[in-house]
């Protein structure tokens, strides 16, 4: 289950249109039990990286079942 989760995360960059983000300064947070936990980055650019970022404007917490449902 949570190789797909990674996978989801490892992936997310490449599939977000940057024109769709752009101006948008926003950082997303994610912290899934029993898979990991992230930081989605929309300004300048959709990005990901591993781990929890103290600038988080958002954080989201899950089971990693429930995250993939």
């Amino acid at each position: 289950m949570s190789a797909s989760i990674t996978a989801f995360f490892d992936t997310l960059p490449s599939r977000i249109d940057p024109a769709r983000v752009a101006g948008i300064d926003t950082v997303f947070a994610f912290d899934i039990a029993d898979a990991g936990s992230w930081t989605v980055r929309l300004a300048g650019g959709p990005s990901v990286e591993s781990g929890i970022a103290a600038d988080a404007s958002c954080t989201i917490v899950a089971k990693a079942q429930h995250f993939q449902e």
